[in-house]
């Protein structure tokens, strides 16, 4: 039994290690390695713990000769980072690794378009107009021109608008004790994070705790929009909260 048993331990362990030696060389930029290593029989999905594929990782880190063999490899572009719930093209942004990110719309163009708010919002002018090239939906340009009316980025309201986006309707008046009924700290059993809200000069403000607060456009009564970070809240009643916030929806309760 114990022959039998080291028979197929070994060749996992051997594995393992190969995976591990891709996911290094991917962030590391060594196309040879990484070429080499896929040879040998590393995983092209290979994951780190927080499910990082190579791809991704030569991603984030802005490898671009990397990124393009395992495209070429036809590794998976909708992986996301399980501890920041974040795509290689966020993160990628993020780091202003704008080469990088169009290599890999020119294999996925439909991931430019997914990626519309965080090309605006970290992105500048040449790839806000590369990601406008992948036909973005009325909602996703709607969306990303809420953005950078929010957040003042006026080359991208500009190139938007040239691409058929609407700027929004007006925001709606809200009775002042319908704001009121709002106020107070909601909690998630889903994620640790406490957010404030209360209301100043007739609008609702919130804060996160230890972050900068904020005011949320309303959209309705009940919904509130702070398109500068892609967040969406709504109030079903007044002791609940349900916030939205890329492929997230969390639930929140009044607590005080």
């Amino acid at each position: 039994m114990k022959c039998i048993l080291c028979l197929l331990v070994v060749p996992l362990l051997a594995l393992a290690d190969k995976n591990e030696d891709l996911l290094a060389a991917a962030r590391s930029g060594d196309v040879a390695a990484v070429e080499a290593l896929l040879k040998d029989g590393a995983d092209l999905e290979a994951k780190t713990a927080y499910g990082q594929t190579p791809l991704f990782l030569s991603v984030m880190q802005g490898k671009t000769a990397v990124a393009s063999l395992l495209l070429e490899k036809g590794a998976k572009t909708d992986v996301r980072d399980t501890f920041y719930k974040m795509g290689m093209i966020d993160m990628a942004l993020q780091r202003k690794h704008f080469e990088t990110v169009r290599t890999v719309w020119a294999k996925d163009p439909g991931l430019a378009a997914r990626s519309l708010q965080s090309v605006v919002l970290f992105a500048d002018k040449d790839t806000v107009a590369a990601a406008l090239a992948s036909k973005p939906s009325q909602e996703q340009l709607d969306r990303a021109l809420n953005m950078a009316l929010d957040m003042k980025k006026q080359d991208a309201a500009e190139l938007l608008q040239k691409a058929g986006a609407k700027p929004p309707a007006p925001a709606p008046e809200i009775d002042a004790k319908i704001l009121e009924s709002y106020v107070g700290t909601y909690k998630s059993a889903q994620i640790p994070v406490e957010i404030k809200f209360w209301v100043r000069d007739g609008k609702l403000v919130g804060q996160v705790t230890g972050q900068p607060e904020f005011t949320p456009r309303a959209k309705s009564e009940k919904e509130f929009v702070l398109a500068s970070v892609g967040a969406e809240f709504t109030f079903p009643a007044t002791d609940t909260l349900t916030l939205k916030q890329g492929p997230g929806t969390y639930m929140f309760n009044k607590v005080k």
